[in-house]
């Protein structure tokens, strides 16, 4: 199979004047549309694909989720039905890393450091960490599979000596991984203080 050759050069950038003011709401939406054009994809989704996608997340009813959390979860959401499938693993699996540091730190909140030393060595890892909090009962066995699918997903796609390419089942693990972390956070009360 011939090798492509590619060239990339987008000239929006240098376009676009300093002061915004100064440009004229038509060259702003050509300006966006130009830049959607460079940045164009093979998996950019068409506004029926896009509805597919929204059709396929599952009912979300977040209660007492931080902002923090929120914001990224709808970025992962949105980078999902937009079909950026890569971006919206690894948001998925930053937000999973998040919650297994905050919960190992509420639990220490609420129940000071003891039980916690005997986990020490398992804390600067994220599969280790997920372990201690279901041995300590902060998670429940349901939770720990959706955090660690989250995980193994994250990883799988993230580093360089595992990165997968198939289109349709990054798909489909980019769906997996919104499912779960939506799943999660549906069903864990969060403290946060």
């Amino acid at each position: 199979m011939k090798e492509e050759s590619w060239s990339y050069r987008n000239y929006v950038p240098k376009a676009i004047p300093a002061d915004l003011k100064e440009l004229p709401e038509e060259d702003k939406h050509a300006l966006i549309d130009n830049w959607a054009d460079a940045v164009y994809t093979q998996n950019v989704q068409s506004r029926d694909d896009k509805l597919r996608n929204i059709r396929d997340l599952r009912r979300i009813h977040l209660g007492g989720v931080p902002v923090w959390i929120m914001d990224r979860f709808k970025e992962m959401i949105d980078h999902y039905v937009c079909g950026q499938w890569l971006s919206s693993i690894a948001i998925g699996g930053i937000i999973a890393e998040y919650l297994s540091f905050h919960l190992v730190e509420e639990y220490v909140k609420s129940n000071g450091i003891r039980r916690l030393i005997r986990h020490s060595r398992s804390l600067g890892n994220q599969k280790l960490r997920l372990k201690a909090l279901r041995k300590l009962d902060i998670l429940t066995e349901d939770e720990l599979k959706k955090l660690d699918f989250i995980r193994e997903t994250r990883n799988e796609y993230v580093h360089l000596n595992t990165i997968r390419t198939t289109e349709k089942k990054i798909k489909i693990d980019s769906l997996k991984v919104v499912g779960n972390l939506t799943e999660f956070l549906n069903e864990h009360t969060l403290s946060m203080s």
